[in-house]
């Protein structure tokens, strides 16, 4: 029965490597779920507060203000850098294609809170969100520009933290390989050792754990090396001396 695959590596060079990169790439998740969560959540839920506010203010003002002087006032809002649009009926868009998930899940809340008849999410061929103006004295919509508030941001932060992650694991390798190599060095340097080979010098220019080893395992090899030497020019002068 063959051996089934194992799915942790057996090296310590894949296993740091593995563990590296599983800390890594949890620390960038955990990142961008913080910021989505922590700080792009509560930009947008107090813009969508503000833009409500607005609403029901321009239909407060309208409601106040004589008919005459009412489409003076929506042009001077609509005038203000284009940012907001007045219409008397509700842009025709479906308002469920929100494309990034925390928009649409922020959107849906504000939906069930003012009334979903009450909203229209426009996102073709500009990001707008329509507001219905309950107190207007006509029907009225307030169409606002939130194309760079109510932006697509979970795809790009989560993707961000994959390139992250990845650029993270990349180094991670780089310096495992760093170790790795002595440590492959010293492996054929003990096997030679074993064959009764004069081992080469380890080189002591890495890490300060590694290059000690490499010392203590040349320092080693040069006292086997001065053994060996003493040990034949003993048997020498005792063969010597037995011919004698």
């Amino acid at each position: 029965m063959p051996p089934r695959p194992r799915l942790i590596p057996q090296t310590l060079f894949g296993r740091s490597l593995l563990l590296l990169g599983a800390l890594v790439a949890v620390a960038q998740l955990g990142l961008a779920l913080f910021y989505l969560g922590a700080v792009q959540k509560p930009r947008m839920e107090r813009y969508l507060d503000s833009v409500q506010a607005e609403a029901r203010a321009v239909g407060l003002a309208l409601a106040r203000l004589p008919e005459a002087e009412r489409a003076g006032y929506l042009a001077e809002l609509a005038g203000d850098g284009g940012r907001r649009r007045f219409v008397t009926v509700a842009p025709g868009m479906a308002s469920d294609r929100f494309g990034d998930p925390l928009v649409g899940l922020l959107l849906r809340r504000f939906m069930a809170r003012i009334g979903a008849g009450d909203i229209v999410w426009q996102r073709q061929p500009e990001r707008m969100l329509w507001l219905r103006l309950r107190d207007a004295p006509a029907p009225m919509w307030m169409g606002v520009a939130v194309g760079g508030v109510l932006a697509d941001v979970s795809t790009f932060v989560l993707g961000s933290a994959l390139v992250g992650s990845v650029l993270a694991l990349a180094g991670a390798f780089s310096i495992q390989r760093r170790i790795n190599r002595p440590l492959a060095r010293l492996a054929d340097a003990a096997a030679d050792v074993a064959a009764g080979r004069a081992p080469p010098v380890l080189d002591q220019d890495g890490p300060a754990e590694i290059a000690l080893v490499a010392a203590s395992f040349n320092r080693m090899a040069a006292a086997l090396d001065s053994h060996d030497r003493e040990r034949a020019l003993m048997l020498a002068g005792v063969s010597h001396d037995l011919r004698t």
